[in-house]
């Protein structure tokens, strides 16, 4: 078991305090960063060119979401809203765990769209992805669909939902897309 750990740590780049990437491994790995932040495995040998270039190969597809791209929106529902469904815009594929464990396009996360009772949205019988249900994103008839915020400054920016018949439901395509695929999918 600990020569498992030793050869992970052997095997892993160092993300530094200050977004540094590092392949050291040994003791004052990020010594001039801050320390290390956390550990991530390093590229596998296919993800290197034949003259020896690192090729980025995300895990997960990107995905545009027009003129929120640059933004980071959270989803929450309820009445107040007070429970949190993940990150809209959130990169699955980001070195940040704080940003990647919230996305709700990380598959098996937490938060992910599609995942069935371990996720927030639970499974299609248990609301958020119901095509009956008044809280769901799903039902064109919803009322109380989920709500977006924009993170950093608070604001709020509209309903996500197929019900676009609220003067507050987000009317922008990519958006749009996305539920209206990911609600083919599960509903």
């Amino acid at each position: 078991m600990i020569a498992l750990f030793l050869l992970q740590v052997a095997l892993a780049d160092a993300i530094c305090r200050d977004g540094w990437r590092s392949s050291s491994s040994g003791s004052g790995t990020c010594s001039h960063h801050g320390g290390v932040a956390y550990w991530i495995p390093s590229a596998p040998a296919s993800s290197y060119t034949t003259n020896g270039v690192y090729v980025y190969k995300p895990h997960y597809p990107s995905y545009n979401f027009g003129p929120f791209q640059d933004l980071v929106l959270d989803i929450y529902s309820g009445k107040d809203p007070d429970l949190y469904l993940g990150c809209l815009t959130c990169d699955p594929n980001h070195d940040d765990p704080e940003i990647w464990l919230k996305s709700v396009r990380r598959r098996g996360g937490k938060y992910h769209v599609n995942g069935g009772k371990s996720s927030m949205w639970g499974s299609w019988t248990e609301g958020h992805v119901s095509a009956y249900d008044d809280y769901s994103a799903c039902n064109a008839k919803a009322t109380n669909p989920p709500k977006v915020f924009n993170r950093e400054t608070h604001e709020y920016v509209g309903r996500l939902t197929l019900n676009f018949n609220l003067p507050d439901s987000i009317k922008v395509l990519e958006v749009v897309g996305f539920v209206n695929k990911f609600c083919k999918e599960v509903v």
